[in-house]
């Protein structure tokens, strides 16, 4: 059989069980330029190198990074804005939201003076869109709370880590699953051991009340 092969191949120039037989469509290699006969007619390569080559090689269109994405969507805000002022960028002349300097940029809607004040204001306005609660304001509300949980009365030990079953956290008066648009500010919330929080939820199991007197 392997001999048979051979002479199959020197007589036709491919194997027997090739898809060179099976080959009819005329097509130009997209890398070498070299013709050949294509069992699929959309192929574009002659072989695997050539495809390699081509998509990953130096004619390769390199992906941007998503900070060159950002770049080059301000430049086309930019583009945008100028074509209301006669061809001319338009300045952008304020304070930065996060250090308060003032600072003057082409960049339509800029808020911020610096790459790092613009990260800060990402990162700010993203925890706030979470219901991030400081760290200055939690321990404030169990300052003002006096240590004492307020739904079983009892003392909250400052000193446990936050794991544990009976430290201090806070608690929603108004809980997050009642509104579509949680209430996190010091007024809604109140100081509460990690258990009573866990086992009061939204009061789907277990009331405040009947909490508080167990």
């Amino acid at each position: 059989m392997r001999q048979w092969q051979r002479e199959h191949k020197e007589q036709t120039g491919a194997w027997w069980n090739s898809g060179a037989r099976r080959a009819k469509y005329p097509r130009t290699c997209l890398h070498c330029g070299t013709q050949w006969n294509a069992v699929n007619k959309d192929a574009k390569y002659c072989s695997f190198t050539c495809q390699n080559a081509h998509q990953y090689g130096e004619n390769r269109t390199r992906k941007q990074s998503p900070a060159e994405k950002r770049r080059a969507a301000a430049v086309r805000r930019a583009k945008r804005c100028a074509r209301g002022t006669r061809g001319r960028t338009p300045w952008v002349v304020g304070a930065c939201s996060e250090c308060g300097a003032g600072f003057a940029t082409q960049l339509c809607g800029a808020r911020t003076c610096s790459p790092e004040c613009r990260k800060r204001r990402i990162r700010r306005r993203t925890k706030e869109r979470a219901g991030f609660v400081t760290r200055a304001t939690r321990l404030a509300i169990y300052e003002r709370d006096g240590w004492i949980c307020q739904l079983c009365s009892e003392p909250v030990d400052p000193d446990l880590p936050y794991l544990d079953n009976w430290a201090a956290s806070l608690d929603h008066i108004v809980c997050q699953a009642w509104t579509d648009e949680p209430d996190h500010s010091p007024e809604n919330l109140r100081l509460a051991h990690r258990w009573c929080n866990s086992v009061r939820g939204d009061e789907t199991y277990y009331e405040t009340s009947v909490l508080a007197a167990a």
